[in-house]
């Protein structure tokens, strides 16, 4: 993505939400949208969902993912510095990716190339858990 598609380095957002109904429990959910548009013009050629884009064709390509994470965490051991326990979540995948161009090169063959669009979207779920833990080095949690 990154040589072929200038996708480099982008802002992203990632929040949380957390709810403890009791003392060593905590309910939580973490959320990563992101959206990315990046117009380019190819070095090579790239076949994407049966669309071949060719090289010095300019095209657009998006970047679209969401990542939403529920999850519950039980500590084992609660301290005023710090926490040792386990936690389990799943995290959500849905991500999309698509190239449109507006067409309008001439091939070496004097073929003009036309607009076209290729899209792609993929949502997995993935359940992760493990142990947790975190330690305050100075006290009241800084």
């Amino acid at each position: 993505m990154q040589k072929d598609l200038n996708f480099g380095d982008y802002n992203t957002f990632y929040g949380m939400v957390e709810w403890k109904p009791r003392r060593k429990h905590h309910i939580y959910c973490y959320i990563a949208p992101n959206q990315s548009t990046m117009d380019h013009v190819l070095g090579r050629q790239i076949e994407f969902r049966g669309q071949t884009f060719h090289v010095a064709e300019k095209v657009q390509t998006q970047l679209r993912s969401f990542i939403f994470s529920p999850g519950y965490e039980y500590d084992v051991l609660s301290r005023e510095r710090g926490h040792l326990g386990i936690q389990f979540q799943v995290n959500l995948f849905a991500l999309k990716g698509s190239f449109s161009t507006q067409g309008g090169i001439t091939l070496p063959d004097g073929t003009v190339t036309t607009s076209r669009s290729a899209s792609k979207s993929f949502t997995a779920p993935l359940p992760t858990g493990g142990p947790t833990f975190r330690y305050y080095v100075l006290p009241r949690r800084l």
